[in-house]
């Protein structure tokens, strides 16, 4: 099912305290996707559901408390992004609440009047940190933390001018 476009207010104390969803593909330790890696015949552990994106919830948060989670933050922050946190992994072969590497521009969607609407793409986090589980090929950005996204809503005119 397509996703839409964000529609509405592009003021960010909207949706703070919302629960966003993020999906996209990650990169193993070769910078292959998992897709890629399954079909170039390469070993490696690879779960049975490898070519399904990666879902996370993403609660969003607004800058005060981003901020005090960490102070770099602060200079990867912008009036057009927003942070949102990371809670738990709808991907049973992983363990731990997680991003991995490779999954920068992955959309974060809001599910509004049954419609999943795209309001931001993963923009900037700290750096990543090698997966504390040694059978895991993953590298692993900002577990349990938060990442900051470009504000989808804040780039709307642009986006209707040069894209659509």
């Amino acid at each position: 099912r397509p996703a839409c476009l964000w529609s509405g207010s592009s003021k960010t104390e909207y949706i703070v305290g919302e629960r966003g969803i993020v999906i996209g593909w990650s990169f193993d330790r070769t910078n292959r996707t998992q897709d890629q890696k399954l079909s170039s015949g390469l070993p490696g552990k690879i779960s049975t559901d490898a070519s399904a994106p990666k879902v996370v919830k993403a609660p969003i948060v607004g800058n005060a408390e981003c901020f005090r989670a960490n102070a770099h933050f602060r200079s990867l922050s912008s009036n057009r992004t927003f942070c949102a946190g990371i809670q738990g992994e709808k991907d049973t072969h992983q363990s731990g609440a997680s991003i991995y590497t490779g999954i920068s521009g992955a959309g974060l969607f809001i599910r509004r009047n049954n419609r999943w609407m795209l309001r931001g793409t993963v923009s900037a986090a700290l750096p990543a940190v090698e997966s504390p589980d040694a059978e895991s090929s993953h590298k692993l950005c900002c577990k349990n933390q938060y990442i900051i996204y470009a504000d989808v809503a804040k780039f709307l005119d642009w986006i209707t001018a040069f894209v659509i």
